[in-house]
């Protein structure tokens, strides 16, 4: 999520398989790059050609490929099964900004600017996100990419990603009917510290569990991250019903679910539940994120990470 301290969006690029090449919409060149299973396609391909809608520009002239060799990857590109990616390729006698400012005036329905920059010396990018995808689908984004192209103008790549969520199978919900939830929220930095409450309020157990249960597998592949906001975790921890649940987020925005010694897939961390275990806890999100930069501040007498203390509980 922009704007919050210890956030840290990190893209990976995957080894991705062309299925179909042709010439699209005013003969411009449609690459499909398909990592989805075929019941997932037509959805996919249906989103996808939606968010190309506003394209192509006043002026921009089809290509049968990409109008200049640093063209032909995306800035970017999401590493996960589901993934369906279509791009198209023009040429412009406008300039890479007047491109980028035009893209920016004509976004696509439903989507909001989530990112922007440079590759390289020459290559500028924007990404324009949906800010609620449909159910069942993860991931909606559009890239806008230009370079200036030696005879005047700009080249232009335009990619549709969008990503179909696989479904969880029932092991990896939290079940109905659990009788307790520990929330905690946790760090080691040069001063540890941990905030941590134990509820048996059906209303407060419901809502977790309907915010867990929600959470799509994520779109990103988990990586190395290291963490510069003192290893801040947030952790859910539910039982009473057979093996005890739990939910861990973490600083590099990638949320963990095991059941008993059964681990689940990675999930797309939930900014609004982490908001909610917060308020529980009796604090923001926030907050902790200044007390987590506050503690990882060496001060004279601090002797480095100390393991936080147990935590407190109560009925």
């Amino acid at each position: 999520m922009k704007g919050e301290g210890w956030w840290r969006r990190r893209w990976v690029v995957p080894v991705t398989i062309v299925l179909a090449a042709a010439l699209g919409a005013g003969g411009a060149l449609v690459l499909r790059r398909v990592q989805t299973p075929p019941a997932h396609t037509r959805l996919a391909d249906q989103l996808a050609e939606g968010l190309l809608a506003p394209y192509p520009g006043p002026h921009w002239k089809p290509s049968a490929r990409p109008p200049f060799p640093s063209l032909e990857q995306p800035p970017q590109m999401v590493s996960l099964a589901g993934l369906v990616d279509i791009s198209r390729f023009w040429t412009s006698p406008s300039s890479p900004a007047a491109v980028h400012a035009w893209a920016g005036d004509h976004l696509p329905p439903g989507t909001h600017p989530e990112l922007g920059g440079h590759s390289g010396r020459t290559i500028d990018y924007d990404g324009f996100q949906v800010e609620n995808p449909p159910p069942g689908v993860a991931y909606e984004m559009v890239l806008v990419t230009t370079v200036p192209l030696v005879t005047g103008g700009a080249g232009i790549r335009i990619d549709a990603q969008v990503v179909v969520s696989p479904d969880r199978p029932g092991w990896e919900h939290v079940p109905q009917g659990e009788q307790a939830v520990t929330v905690t929220a946790a760090w080691q930095a040069v001063r540890s510290g941990r905030l941590s409450h134990t509820f048996h309020d059906r209303g407060v157990i419901s809502k977790l569990t309907a915010m867990v249960n929600r959470m799509p597998i994520s779109v990103v592949t988990k990586t190395s991250c290291p963490s510069d906001e003192g290893e801040l975790t947030w952790t859910v921890r539910f039982s009473g019903q057979g093996a005890p649940v739990t939910v861990q987020s973490d600083a590099c925005e990638f949320t963990s679910f095991s059941r008993g010694s059964r681990k689940g897939p990675v999930l797309a961390t939930d900014y609004p539940m982490l908001q909610e275990e917060a308020r529980l806890l009796g604090t923001t999100v926030e907050s902790v994120n200044n007390r987590v930069a506050d503690a990882s501040i060496v001060r004279p007498g601090d002797k480095g990470p100390r393991t936080p203390p147990s935590p407190t509980t109560t009925g």
